[in-house]
């Protein structure tokens, strides 16, 4: 009975050295691991700071992604946590949530791996985005070659090799509001475009999305768009075959609308709608 006391001094002692450690685990180790991590998936990242936080998790803050095969083409966010999911790890699946913090808006996001114990296999994911502006990301700009504005939300899920998620299959549904597309060239006299809401929903599947749907409307504007985008490794070159109508009174009323070309250099074409 006398020892008693001094059994739960040692524990206490020793659970407060463990959270010593992990509390003042060194930032430069964190973002050296988490970067080596990263390469590991192929991915490029980099991060200015990395610590753990309670609940158990780890906080990146100002961390950059260089997109793959798109030479100074950097994505940020402001902030990024990723912490375990406890109830997969019940069956032997790991799994973790994501929070991702940037560009006036966030992205909550959740991975499961398929095989138990086993973070090389299939993977699925989802991803909540909210209110991410769209006018602030600057690599959507360097990517597209077109300024691009609005308020994104949406929800998209993916599923497959976690080096190549791309050529798994996956859907998508999302809305910009209050958006808006400006030409770096007047484009059938117009310098830009003002859109109140556009909606997209397409699915994903072998390198290939299909539209399902894009509708928008703005003031004095609506239309739709349908039809498919093949994705390339590199991202900008991806194919696209869109079709659809639009109603713009400046181009004197209802007209045909095909987008093709390239993500990069997108080719749009218009004509009276039969």
């Amino acid at each position: 009975m006398k020892n008693k006391p001094w059994l739960g001094y040692m524990l206490y002692g020793i659970a407060a050295t463990v959270f010593f450690l992990y509390w003042n685990m060194p930032s430069s180790i964190l973002e050296r691991s988490l970067e080596q991590a990263a390469a590991r998936w192929d991915v490029d990242m980099t991060a200015e700071s990395a610590r753990l936080v309670v609940p158990p998790g780890l906080r990146v803050e100002k961390c950059g992604f260089a997109l793959p095969d798109c030479p100074g083409v950097i994505a940020t966010a402001h902030r990024v946590t990723a912490r375990p999911a406890l109830w997969p790890l019940v069956g032997g699946r790991f799994a973790f949530t994501l929070r991702g913090e940037g560009y006036g808006g966030r992205i909550d996001g959740r991975a499961v791996f398929e095989n138990r114990f086993d973070l090389s296999g299939p993977v699925a994911c989802e991803a909540e985005i909210d209110g991410v502006e769209l006018g602030r990301a600057a690599w959507l700009e360097q990517l597209s070659g077109t300024m691009i504005k609005g308020t994104l939300s949406g929800v998209v899920s993916m599923a497959g090799e976690p080096r190549e998620l791309l050529a798994g299959s996956g859907n998508a549904e999302l809305v910009i509001e209050d958006g808006g597309v400006r030409f770096t060239e007047p484009w059938r006299g117009l310098s830009s475009i003002e859109f109140e809401r556009v909606v997209v929903k397409a699915d994903m599947k072998s390198l290939i999305v299909t539209v399902r749907s894009i509708t928008f409307a703005g003031a004095g504007l609506e239309g739709s768009l349908s039809g498919t985008v093949r994705l390339r490794s590199r991202l900008a070159a991806s194919v696209i075959n869109l079709k659809g109508g639009v109603s713009v009174p400046a181009l004197g009323g209802d007209v045909s609308l095909n987008v093709g070309g390239t993500i990069a250099d997108p080719v749009v074409r218009i004509g009276r709608s039969s």
